[in-house]
C-alpha cells in the first residue's frame, strides 16, 4: 500500500511539473496569443513623429504612453515643465 501510494505521489508530482509554465513559456504564449494588437500597437506608436522641437507631437507621444499604460492598469498622469526656454 506505501509503494502504491508513493507511486501515486511521484506521478501528480511530475503531472504537476509537466503542465507548469516558465515566464518565459507565458510570454510566449501571451505573444502568440496577442501579436496582431501588439503589432498595431507598436505600428500607431511609432508613426507619431518623435522631433524634439515638434512640442505637438512630442505631447501626442505623450499622450499614446500614457493611455498604453493605463490600458494596463498602470497609474498614470502628464506633468507640464515649468523650465523657460524649454519646450
Amino acid at each position: 500500500m506505501k509503494k502504491y501510494i508513493s507511486v501515486l505521489s511521484f506521478a501528480l508530482i511530475a503531472q504537476f511539473f509537466c503542465f507548469a509554465q516558465t515566464p518565459q513559456q507565458k510570454v510566449n504564449e501571451y505573444r502568440k496569443e496577442n501579436e496582431t494588437n501588439i503589432m498595431n500597437e507598436y505600428i500607431k506608436f511609432v508613426s507619431i513623429p518623435n522631433v524634439t522641437k515638434d512640442s505637438a507631437n512630442i505631447l501626442r507621444n505623450a499622450a499614446f504612453i500614457k493611455n498604453m499604460m493605463e490600458q494596463r492598469g498602470i497609474k498614470a498622469e502628464l506633468l507640464d515643465g515649468t523650465t523657460p526656454k524649454v519646450n
